[in-house]
């Protein structure tokens, strides 16, 4: 139990941006959240800003300190369920990387790439799987790099504007091939597996306001993103096929300095993730509190060139999962190990 909280707790740290007809009610429809968000602008409607709030350029480095309050529950049958609240430091590094020719869906297209490195207690992530564009507009995520070495490209993808107009706001939909991506990791079912995701992601641009630093107290630019994620289908593992459904509310604050980048950023809202096979279910369901990034300093301090070497992705220790009962338990507990890696490492920009 104690290995997927610390892959989820990883998941909201390293959230530098979500890749995240109506009805009547939100239950019926998962995708209202948006549509509910409304913020409160700190200055006058229509004031303009202009500059580089989301840098991305080669050698581009920030470093980062932050933590995360959230309850985590996982029910499984024929245990009692296993609830645990986790208030966890880390701290970790962005790295934009030089220009690369990625061979993608609509051509070969330069792209920046960007490592993530992640300390949490001595666990280290090395993640190197987003690759950006940008033009004068704005900041783009543009692909993805597989388990398998192959790209997957994201069409509608969500982005920072280079030009910021506060009351203004800007919506995506995100579209990937969600069965190509969980499958490259799993290694299996490529052919049988069928995974949909619907996502959307909204900014809202709020005004400036003060924000105290560990670089200092500085007046920054707020923004505010409503991200709403489903993602259902069926994966076969072992030649077994797995239902799963996965929910996603996430608010998240941004603060931003122009030529400087994102200098804070925080996250709340719930996630709830299901798996059956032949009847059961683990349902693991994520509360999160507050789960909170700022800036400590620009450039490369020494922690990119120390723990980068030899890391190609995830290097998670804690304690072993529950002895199962029977094979399906241990199925059920082997995708959802999966598709935790999957959010961390494709699901954020």
């Amino acid at each position: 139990m104690k290995n997927l909280i610390k892959i989820f707790t990883i998941l909201t740290l390293v959230l530098m941006m979500h890749l995240m007809g109506c009805k009547d009610s939100e239950e019926s429809n998962p995708l209202s959240f948006i549509d509910g968000y409304t913020v409160d602008l700190t200055e006058n409607k229509g004031t303009t800003y202009a500059g580089d709030y989301f840098p991305i350029e080669e050698g581009y480095t920030c470093n980062y300190s932050g933590f995360a309050i959230m309850q985590t529950k996982i029910t499984i049958p024929g245990y009692d369920p296993m609830e645990e609240t986790t208030n966890e430091p880390t701290l970790g590094m962005l790295k934009v990387l030089a220009l690369r020719d990625i061979p993608l869906k609509s051509g070969i297209i330069p792209l920046y790439p960007i490592v993530d490195l992640t300390d949490m207690q001595g666990q280290i992530v090395a993640d190197t799987s987003r690759f950006f564009n940008k033009d004068a507009e704005a900041v783009y995520i543009k692909a993805l790099k597989l388990s398998d070495g192959s790209y997957l490209e994201v069409e509608d993808p969500v982005y920072i504007k280079s030009s910021l107009v506060v009351g203004d706001s800007w919506e995506t939909v995100p579209k990937m091939d969600m069965t190509k991506l969980l499958t490259a990791e799993l290694g299996e079912g490529g052919d049988q597996s069928d995974i949909t995701l619907n996502a959307k992601s909204k900014f809202f641009v709020v005004g400036h306001e003060v924000i105290s630093l560990p670089i200092g107290t500085k007046w920054a630019m707020r923004l505010e993103q409503a991200n709403d994620i489903t993602m259902t289908g069926t994966m076969f593992v072992d030649g077994t096929a797995v239902s799963i459904n996965i929910t996603a509310k996430l608010a998240v604050i941004y603060h931003m300095i122009a030529d400087t980048g994102i200098v804070h950023q925080n996250t709340t809202g719930p996630l709830t993730m299901k798996m059956t096979l032949e009847g059961q279910t683990i349902t693991i369901t994520i509360d999160i509190e507050k789960s909170e990034l700022k800036l400590t300093s620009l450039g490369d301090s020494g922690y990119y060139k120390n723990n980068s070497s030899g890391l190609s992705g995830p290097v998670i220790t804690g304690k072993q999962p529950p002895s199962f009962h029977t094979p399906t338990e241990q199925k059920l507990w082997k995708v959802s190990q999966i598709i935790a890696n999957v959010l961390i490492k494709k699901l954020s920009i």
